[in-house]
């Protein structure tokens, strides 16, 4: 029984500092007129991810994996000609950034559980 509760304990432990991550991400353009382009890119080998053309008051929603790590660059444009970068250096992170028309995206992001984080982001 002993060895079962350090095996158990030694698993959990790995879990928590593997590399081997999966991001599920929730992306909601909540303005009723632009339709939004979104990129991202993590630290790890997996290749970006982009969801282009996200119509307004949609919702888009994806997993980037198997090997995704922090940190995450992303990048987001609308048909107005408003664009937005940023950087999510870790987790758990809630923040804003300012786009270059003067709306915010809101963001935010977390880890739900072993090789899982969970990702949402509003746009105006």
């Amino acid at each position: 029984m002993k060895n079962l509760f350090f095996v158990l304990l030694l698993m959990t432990a790995f879990s928590f500092n593997s590399d081997a991550q999966n991001l599920d991400y929730w992306l909601y353009n909540s303005s009723t007129t632009a339709t939004w382009n979104f990129a991202m890119d993590d630290a790890g080998p997996t290749p970006p991810v982009y969801e282009l053309g996200m119509t307004p008051s949609s919702l888009t929603t994806g997993t980037l994996s198997p090997l995704f790590t922090l940190p995450l660059e992303w990048k987001a444009a609308d048909d107005n000609g408003c664009y937005v970068t940023g950087v999510i250096p870790s987790a758990p992170a809630n923040g804003s950034a300012l786009t270059t028309c003067g709306t915010t995206v809101y963001y935010k992001i977390q880890q739900a559980g072993p090789f899982l984080y969970q990702m949402k982001f509003d746009f105006p």
